[in-house]
């Protein structure tokens, strides 16, 4: 993935200078051990998005957002050699019935790769609050504890371990029918998704108007 982000850096910061990836591929690109990278996720302006478009003629827009997502964006994707490039543009996130703009605040900069600091990455995560989320933090938090991967000493907010006892705390600050629907579909997991299907999902004012057996 490194080698597609090198390839890809100068034509985003011709795009957008202030590019800078986010989500699993920033936590790698910070040292933290056992995150599974998938794809690369760049966060940049929506104007940075299209010039990079017309830079690139096999970048597509996506225009997949769910009805209710809690995410919105001009979202568009291209594979570098064979990696799987997500540009987010102008990404807002929906937080008690507010869009707010997601924004990094500070960036690493390693080998001309812009990357969200491990302080963000933490602060985006909490955010996020989906299961994969929480189970991110979790690997920060250990390779914190482990000395694998060093937090500032400017910032001294670490990672907080036991992702069960954050979902709890997050609760009363997600929408539980959005919050059901990620559980199953970024985790896969049966026990969490029969948890939050007999205790949580009932309790949400909209339970009725969910699509849950769809998810």
């Amino acid at each position: 993935m490194k080698s597609a982000l090198l390839r890809l850096s100068p034509l985003l910061h011709e795009a957008d200078p202030m590019w800078c990836v986010y989500g699993s591929c920033a936590l790698a690109l910070n040292g933290v051990p056992g995150v599974d990278v998938h794809d690369v996720d760049i966060l940049l302006s929506s104007g940075g998005v299209q010039r990079l478009m017309q830079q690139l003629p096999q970048a597509r827009l996506l225009t997949d957002d769910r009805p209710g997502s809690r995410f919105r964006s001009l979202h568009a994707r291209v594979y570098i050699r064979d990696v799987e490039i997500d540009l987010s543009g102008d990404l807002q996130l929906l937080t008690q019935e507010k869009w707010s703009p997601v924004q990094v605040e500070h960036v690493c900069l390693t080998d001309g790769i812009r990357y969200a600091s491990l302080p963000d990455c933490v602060r985006l995560l909490r955010q996020f609050g989906r299961p994969k989320d929480f189970m991110r933090l979790e690997l920060v938090d250990a390779a914190c504890s482990q000395g694998l991967c060093a937090w500032p000493a400017s910032h001294p907010s670490k990672p907080e371990g036991k992702a069960v006892s954050m979902l709890v705390r997050h609760l009363t600050c997600l929408p539980l029918c959005s919050l059901w629907s990620e559980a199953c579909e970024g985790l896969g997991c049966t026990v969490l998704a029969a948890l939050l299907h007999q205790c949580l999902l009932p309790l949400c004012p909209q339970h009725g108007h969910c699509n849950a057996g769809g998810v």
